[in-house]
């Protein structure tokens, strides 16, 4: 059974994804700036190790987010094909592929979101 389903609605929530991905990104580049300012200030061992784990975190997470961005993207661009195919409505196996993303995309953001509350924890402490 190829079920279909309107496209509108993915559209719009995935634009959605890609804006916020941005916003993440952007962040984790002020976040970095601001560990510069603690390591520059605080050369102890113990910020020095804390200072690595953040670099590492907001690189991983940096990469993290420029792989979904593109998945995210290609993805559109497959179901666009679909709508042309198929006047505005997307077959179920791209759209299940698109709410993997999503999935990935929630996961994303829940950690970033603890990674800059533990980083505001060690800011308020070493800066």
């Amino acid at each position: 059974m190829n079920i279909r389903t309107n496209i509108r609605h993915w559209h719009s929530a995935h634009s959605d994804c890609l804006r916020t991905l941005k916003f993440y990104k952007e962040e984790i580049g002020i976040l970095t700036e601001r560990l510069a300012e603690i390591a520059q200030k605080n050369t102890v061992y113990e910020v020095t190790v804390q200072v690595e784990h953040f670099q590492n975190a907001f690189i991983l997470h940096r990469n993290n987010i420029d792989e979904l961005s593109h998945a995210i993207r290609q993805n559109i661009s497959r179901v666009a094909g679909e709508i042309a195919s198929h006047t505005g409505f997307a077959a179920t196996g791209l759209l299940a592929q698109l709410e993997k993303e999503k999935k990935i995309f929630h996961e994303e953001e829940r950690e970033i979101n603890l990674l800059r509350h533990a980083f505001n924890l060690f800011c308020a402490e070493w800066m």
